[in-house]
C-alpha cells in the first residue's frame, strides 16, 4: 500500500482530493471534517467545546493533514493551524485555494470581493470589533 501525499502541484489536487476524502470515508472520519464551509464556523465551534470525542477527532485529522504534506509547500498552508490543530479550518483552507487550481489571481480576487461585502455597521454594540475580527478571519483563511 502507498502512503498518500500531496505536495502541491495544482494539478494533482483534485485526483488528490477524491482519493483522500474516499480514503478518510473509508477510515471513519466524520464526513462534516471534510465539508466544512466558513458560514458553519460558529456551529463548528460550539460543537468543538462541548464534544471531547468530535476534538480529539479534529486534531487527529489535523496530524493526518500535517503528514500528507510534509514536503512541498502545501505544509505552509496546513501548519498555520497548529497552534489549535485544527485539522478542519486547515483542509478547509487547502480547498479553498487548491480548488481554484493553486491561482493565486483567482485566489486574491476571491478574498478581495468578500473583505469588499464586510459591512461596518455604526449603530451596533462592539461595531468595530466585529468588523475588525472578520476581517481579520478572511485575511488568516
Amino acid at each position: 500500500m502507498s502512503i498518500l501525499h500531496f505536495q502541491e502541484k495544482g494539478h494533482e489536487w483534485h485526483s488528490f482530493k477524491e482519493l483522500f476524502e474516499a480514503t478518510c470515508d473509508d477510515a471513519g472520519f466524520d464526513e462534516s471534517l471534510l465539508t466544512f464551509e466558513e458560514s458553519e464556523e460558529q456551529d463548528y465551534l460550539d460543537r468543538g467545546d462541548d464534544d471531547e470525542e468530535y476534538d480529539a477527532l479534529v486534531t487527529k485529522f489535523f496530524n493526518v493533514l500535517k503528514f500528507i504534506t510534509a514536503k512541498g509547500t502545501a505544509k505552509s498552508k496546513v501548519r498555520k493551524f497548529a497552534t489549535n490543530k485544527d485539522g478542519v479550518l486547515a483542509y478547509s483552507h487547502l480547498r479553498r485555494y487548491y480548488d481554484l487550481d493553486g491561482d493565486k489571481r483567482i485566489y486574491g480576487t476571491s478574498v478581495l470581493n468578500e473583505v469588499l461585502q464586510l459591512e461596518l455597521h455604526y449603530n451596533s454594540p462592539r461595531r468595530f470589533d466585529f468588523y475588525l475580527s472578520n476581517l481579520r478571519n478572511i485575511v488568516r483563511n
